[in-house]
């Protein structure tokens, strides 16, 4: 099986040295922190944006702990995104005012 942290994309975090740099101080300052399976990707998406597969492969190692546990506090909770997000989000109500309104057809 081919290990992500081989051939890691240049603009994941991991890949940038000023940024590895950050993710390391933190595992290192906050190594002791209870429930660090949730603290660290929400203070590194925090700082990044985004906590890709290969930074959550990264954090299970760094961490000692199964990346199963690190995937599944990111892919559980609805905040923790895997890819970098735009500048701007749009959300639209779809309750039953909102889809009265027009909403679907703002979708459109």
């Amino acid at each position: 099986m081919l290990d992500i942290l081989e051939n890691v994309p240049k603009t994941d975090p991991v890949a940038i040295p000023e940024q590895k740099a950050m993710i390391d101080r933190f595992l290192e300052q906050n190594h002791d922190v209870p429930g660090s399976v949730m603290v660290f990707p929400n203070e590194l998406q925090a700082n990044t944006g985004f906590v890709s597969p290969t930074m959550q492969t990264y954090l299970a190692r760094q961490m000692h702990v199964p990346l199963h546990q690190v995937h599944g506090a990111n892919s559980f909770y609805s905040f923790f995104t895997t890819e970098p997000c735009s500048q701007h989000t749009v959300k639209l109500c779809m309750g039953t005012a909102c889809y009265m309104g027009g909403a679907p057809q703002l979708i459109e």
